[in-house]
């Protein structure tokens, strides 16, 4: 038992760091948006009462926030793990794909029991998401190429291969290019009946404790942040690299597939085109602005769903297009990224004006 538990990870930045940044970032993309609804002729006080006021106006607008985030939380986490190698996981939309597909066939076709229906969709939509996101990490670790770019073009061929699939085998009766629905029976049971929302969140907060602890408490999770801290430091101590990366990567595609499988149970019941809506992009993004922990990343995507929610409801009042949420998450993604860089380097000029007993000391 021992040798399964370890000491807390060092070496992060320190929590005080991260709280600056994070704000310095948010405080700069609230300046952006600003400009930006000043050169469209709208008051920004306004624009902003009106999307907190479209976020929280009443209780389906909350689950609506809770449905909305619950697909980009699990995508995230499964980004942190691919991350803790050094890995960039951007194939998440193709790997929800992917899932979301391959769970649909078995809630469409498997007559069982419920919860073997329910056991067989996870199964499934893991292993075909973590084999999608697998072969851009095994290619990683083998031909050396990047995982970046095989991950983006692998999106390309599982929505190409989703619109053909729900446009020809498995379209439902009607000429509309989806599948026919799950059976109600299957159908994972809402929060408030009327509402988006539903028991897969159960399933987002178990999640998150659990790649918390296997990231923070485990060998298992020291390894893998070794890799990425020093992939030759690692294979010297013994650590299976190449082997870990790829399964990184396939944990991150299984953790997408698996949101994949949650919204054809939980939202629509069915496979349609369109059905992510970048969710694979948003939850990288997420990832990047939480430094990779599972807190911040449910409280981003908590974030970011609220203000996509409260922009909706903003648009119908204003002149302003939905697009302002894209603006805010570009920025907030370049801030974070070059805060830190910008502060020390702000710091360090500051510490070569001291005397040098002073420069010491600091």
């Amino acid at each position: 038992m021992k040798q399964f538990l370890f000491k807390k990870r060092e070496n992060r930045p320190s929590f005080l760091d991260s709280v600056a940044n994070t704000c310095l970032a948010i405080a700069m993309a609230i300046i952006v948006s600003i400009i930006f609804i000043l050169s469209l002729g709208e008051n920004p006080i306004s624009v902003f009462e009106f999307i907190i006021r479209g976020a929280f106006r009443n209780t389906s607008s909350v689950l609506e926030i809770l449905a909305k985030s619950t697909p980009i939380i699990i995508i995230g986490l499964g980004v942190s793990i691919a991350a803790a190698t050094g890995m960039t996981n951007l194939g998440g939309d193709g790997q929800f794909y992917m899932g979301a597909i391959s769970a649909a066939i078995i809630g469409i076709y498997l007559e069982a029991p419920v919860w073997i229906v329910w056991i067989a969709a996870i199964c499934v939509s893991i292993l075909a998401g973590g084999i999608w996101g697998g072969f851009a990490g095994f290619l990683r670790a083998t031909i050396d190429t990047s995982e970046v770019i095989i991950a983006i073009m692998m999106n390309y061929i599982a929505l190409f291969l989703i619109g053909f699939l729900v446009s020809n085998p498995l379209q439902a009766p009607g000429g509309i290019p989806q599948t026919r629905a799950i059976p109600q029976i299957v159908q994972l049971p809402k929060l408030i009946a009327g509402s988006r929302a539903h028991w897969g969140i159960v399933f987002v907060a178990l999640l998150a404790l659990f790649v918390w602890f296997v990231m923070n408490r485990t060998v298992f999770g020291f390894q893998l942040l070794t890799i990425g801290k020093s992939a030759k430091a690692a294979q010297y101590g013994g650590i299976a690299v190449k082997k870990l990366s790829v399964t990184s990567m396939f944990i991150a595609g299984g953790f997408a597939g698996f949101a994949g499988m949650i919204e054809v149970f939980g939202t629509y019941y069915r496979v349609l085109e369109g059905i992510s809506s970048s969710f694979g992009f948003t939850a990288v993004m997420i990832a990047i602005l939480a430094r990779y922990r599972p807190l911040g990343i449910i409280v981003g995507s908590l974030l970011i769903s609220t203000l996509t929610v409260g922009v909706n409801s903003m648009q119908i009042a204003v002149n302003v297009p939905t697009s302002i949420v894209t603006v805010i998450q570009s920025v907030v993604v370049f801030s974070i990224l070059v805060m830190p860089k910008i502060r020390a380097n702000f710091q360090h000029a500051q510490r070569k004006r001291l005397p040098p007993d002073e420069r010491e000391e600091s």
